[in-house]
């Protein structure tokens, strides 16, 4: 279809504590093999200026802890929140 253009799948990763205390999002483009470490690290590196991801966190807008297994129910235009500090 000409004039129709797709838009590409994407996760809005913000720090935690809303849009209020912090103004930077990431946008990160849905993508088979996409997982939770990797959101976790492009976010540290984009958002924390930080590479140190071991002890971060990603939560839902719910407040709900994400793990590995939980990131395939993440969809295109969902809100995830990073904490930096785990918490």
């Amino acid at each position: 279809m000409e004039g129709f253009a797709i838009e590409d799948e994407f996760i809005v990763v913000r720090i935690n504590g809303g849009k209020l205390k912090h103004n930077d999002e990431l946008r990160i483009e849905l993508t088979d093999g996409l997982n939770l470490k990797s959101v976790i690290k492009q976010s540290m590196k984009k958002l924390a200026k930080n590479d140190n991801y071991s002890v971060a966190k990603l939560y839902n807008k719910n407040g709900v802890m994400l793990f590995e297994n939980d990131f395939s129910l993440i969809g295109h235009g969902d809100i995830v929140y990073l904490a930096p500090k785990g918490k």
